[in-house]
């Protein structure tokens, strides 16, 4: 940790003098700290009535120039922790946060860009619906693969193909599939299984419309077809997604078979309030996994469902309903506030009960006066039906990106 920090000194003084060097581009990172704290109604095997941890640790990353179309990044991350309540240090902390004095390479790329072509190769972060970095805490999950997309005026297309993940709660590189059936507690006999992830994405921009389609296959265990839309129309936008999942080849999780749709109105009522509500729907199918859940094992909560909240969320948990209604509002130009209120309500399949959860968030979000330099507190107060889950939280971030 002590390392990391150091490397992090010296990238923010030698960031003016790569500038004037022909191989380094650019030094840049950022120095996190997280505060983590929970009070539960009762106590479970997971986590005792109360859980509490702070964690330090952040990121340094070097880009190179570029010779020929040929271009690099490398990132090493790290974070340890300050205090770890100690009747939790293997339960939810250990989930949430993970190991202790975690270092890692969590970046290393080559790039080649010719005129509208981008091929990436490497470990690297990704921001797609169902994949992308959940950086919620101090390490983002990582990707290792072959990435590339091709840019026109209005059009974007990409293809990923993913062999490895990194959690953000660990220093490893796992290969996807065998993340995909630990994060589902699910285990297999089969040996001889496919460990990779091929993402295709097409998106589309045009004045007040955009439209994105992603196909998702994790090999041997299911597919996933998804597409979203949104058209902004003087001061409302409206928006619409669907999706639709299936098992295949070994079909390693079981029969799989979900369907997802959702729609959300937002309306800017001022230049520092925005409204929004949405709902979303998971149909029912007991004969598949989950009594049809919607599965998405690479987030926690950090996907484009519309319905998601700070602790709660459709994505791996059971089919239902939500809707959340969310305010956003510019204080000040520095200080930004969020304002929800969303209930989800998890059917009845098989022997699994009816869950019903009410959660209301509250985020406050300051940009402070040293450059680079902010703060978010983030409250949250979850009630549910199975007491189990009920649950306080407050998350505080204070961040420094140089």
């Amino acid at each position: 940790m002590k390392l990391l920090v150091t490397l992090m000194l010296i990238g923010t003084s030698l960031s003016s003098y790569a500038e004037t060097k022909s191989f380094i581009k650019e030094f840049s990172g950022k120095l996190r700290s997280h505060h983590n704290y929970r009070q539960y109604e009762v106590s479970n095997a997971m986590h005792g009535e109360f859980a509490s941890a702070l964690m330090v640790g952040g990121e340094l990353s070097i880009l190179t120039n570029t010779y020929y179309g040929l271009s690099g990044k490398a990132t090493l991350a790290s974070s340890d922790y300050v205090i770890n309540n100690p009747r939790d240090k293997d339960g939810l902390y250990q989930f949430l946060f993970g190991e202790e004095n975690i270092a890692v390479r969590s970046e290393s790329y080559l790039t080649y860009t010719r005129n509208k072509l981008k091929i990436e190769s490497g470990r690297k972060k990704i921001n797609t619906p169902f994949a992308n970095g959940s950086d919620a805490f101090i390490i983002p999950i990582t990707y290792e693969g072959l990435f590339s997309q091709y840019k026109m005026e209005h059009l974007n297309l990409q293809l990923m193909r993913i062999n490895k993940i990194k959690a953000r709660n660990t220093s490893s590189f796992t290969s996807v599939a065998d993340y995909a059936l630990a994060r589902l507690n699910q285990t297999t006999t089969e040996t001889d299984y496919n460990n990779e992830t091929t993402i295709i994405g097409f998106n589309y921009k045009n004045a007040g419309l955009k439209t994105n389609i992603w196909h998702y296959n994790y090999s041997d265990l299911f597919t996933t077809t998804y597409l979203d839309a949104d058209y902004s129309h003087n001061k409302v936008n409206y928006a619409v997604q669907i999706g639709q999942q299936s098992d295949n080849g070994e079909a390693l999780i079981g029969d799989i078979d979900s369907k997802l749709a959702g729609l959300k109105l937002s309306y800017k009522a001022s230049n520092k309030l925005n409204i929004s509500l949405g709902h979303n729907k998971v149909d029912t199918n007991e004969d598949s996994f989950k009594g049809g859940a919607w599965i998405t094992p690479y987030t926690i909560f950090t996907d484009t469902i519309f319905t998601n909240s700070m602790l709660s969320g459709m994505g791996n948990m059971a089919p239902g309903s939500a809707s959340k209604l969310m305010l956003l509002y510019g204080l000040t130009e520095k200080t930004d506030i969020r304002l929800s209120y969303s209930q989800l309500v998890f059917a009845e399949y098989n022997s699994v009960d009816q869950v019903t959860q009410d959660e209301v968030d509250f985020w406050i979000t300051s940009k402070l006066p040293m450059n680079g330099l902010s703060v978010t507190n983030r409250f949250a107060r979850l009630d549910s039906t199975n007491d189990g889950q009920s649950v306080f939280a407050w998350r505080s971030q204070l961040q420094y990106v140089f």
